[in-house]
């Protein structure tokens, strides 16, 4: 085999060789992640804006209840949306 042709296949073999380790590499990082669950933030502030969104989230859910058990429901949800919208 010519001298320049066997470089060529050395750098061939050097840069799959290279690719071969970073996808290793990549997918133990992706690994080493996805084990270690993120935890919410718990100051105060965020706190109690999780509150404050799940018992708005909980109103906002009866009312539409209410709305859906009514005779005119059609109206009610209606008005519901328009409320929301201001």
């Amino acid at each position: 085999m010519p001298d320049g042709l066997s470089a060529l296949v050395g750098h061939i073999v050097n840069a799959l060789a290279m690719c071969g380790v970073a996808a290793i590499a990549f997918l133990v990082g992706k690994t080493v992640r996805s084990k270690t669950a993120l935890k919410p933030a718990q100051s105060p502030l965020q706190q109690k804006m999780r509150e404050h969104i799940t018992e708005r989230a909980k109103i906002e859910q009866e009312a539409i209840q209410d709305a859906l058990d009514h005779d005119d429901a059609a109206q009610r949800l209606a008005e519901l949306g328009n409320e929301r919208r201001r």
